[in-house]
């Protein structure tokens, strides 16, 4: 399905049941409420979602699925399958 980007209104293709999904440039801008990047990824060990935020002080992982892009709120998911995405809330 073509369907556009959420945040830049970038032409790009998802499936139907994801249509408020952010475009691959538009992931690259993705921070925290304290406006710190952040990585979404699959825990190895059991496959759930999780967090790492880069700190100016280092890094921290939590399972805070909350998130901005250019101020709006999204959050981070795992589609049916298997890849992480980043969902306009």
């Amino acid at each position: 399905m073509r369907n556009n980007c959420p945040f830049c209104n970038e032409l790009m293709f998802t499936r139907p049941e994801y249509p408020s999904i952010a475009c691959g440039m538009c992931i690259t801008r993705v921070v925290d409420s304290s406006g710190d990047p952040i990585v979404f990824h699959t825990e190895q060990s059991y496959g759930g979602l999780v967090a790492t935020h880069h700190t100016k002080t280092g890094f921290r992982t939590d399972k805070d699925m909350r998130c901005y892009i250019d101020g709006r709120e999204c959050e981070g998911v795992i589609l049916k399958t298997g890849k992480v995405a980043i969902k306009l809330v």
